[in-house]
């Protein structure tokens, strides 16, 4: 039995059964998510052993199917998330949408990172938005609800940026945005050219860094 189908089995079977995810806002934009999201990225790419793409399919199936009856349905994903010979994340997240509906779900997705390219960002305006119409295709959605900046392009302005994933938002693509692995200042600037509905940052009990400043910032803000 492969590593990623145990796993499968046990967060179904002793972590999403029989209790209730309780749910959340996530920040001030009116996003509500249960506070328990389902990161997917472990079942294509990253982690190893990596399940093969039969494994891939069953494992995501049982997963999802689990979490959805738990009431935890926010899947995370991501345009990176993807293995030769495996089916990508984000395809995984699509069977999902397309077999139990788009309105079960709470889709959250990350674009700008490509580590084909050196270095990684592609955040110009065709770039990221090349990435989000693939995303959509894969997921089988027309919008996602939070999306992500999968770290800040150094090299450009963040402001350039958030400009250009607001334009996703007036399109109706996206209805939240988000950023991850963002300084306390590049927070700030984003947020003042459209509202930042969550952050994805480490914090757990060995990494604690982010208290100093940028957990100020973000109830400041009123950021998830």
């Amino acid at each position: 039995v492969s590593t990623q189908s145990t796993w499968g089995h046990f967060l179904s079977v002793y972590f999403f059964s029989p209790m209730e995810v309780p749910r959340r806002a996530l920040g001030s934009q009116g996003l509500v998510v249960p506070a328990v999201c389902l990161g997917t990225m472990g079942l294509s790419w990253a982690y190893h052993p990596l399940p093969s793409a039969e494994e891939a399919h069953g494992c995501a199936e049982a997963l999802f199917d689990a979490a959805l009856a738990a009431g935890c349905n926010a899947l995370v994903t991501g345009w990176i998330y993807t293995t030769p010979g495996l089916p990508h994340n984000e395809e995984l997240v699509g069977r999902a949408i397309a077999r139990h509906g788009r309105d079960k779900w709470i889709v959250i997705d990350k674009i700008g990172v490509d580590l084909s390219c050196s270095p990684p960002f592609v955040q110009r305006p065709e770039q990221l938005r090349a990435q989000l119409e693939e995303s959509l295709a894969r997921l089988g959605t027309d919008y996602i609800d939070l999306l992500v900046l999968n770290r800040p392009d150094p090299a450009l302005s963040i402001v350039d940026t958030m400009q250009v994933l607001a334009g996703f938002v007036r399109e109706g693509k996206a209805r939240h945005l988000g950023l991850s692995e963002a300084s306390a200042a590049e927070i700030r600037a984003a947020h003042a050219v459209h509202p930042i509905a969550a952050i994805e940052q480490e914090y757990s009990l060995y990494t604690r860094d982010l208290e100093a400043g940028l957990l100020p910032t973000t109830r400041e803000l009123g950021i998830g």
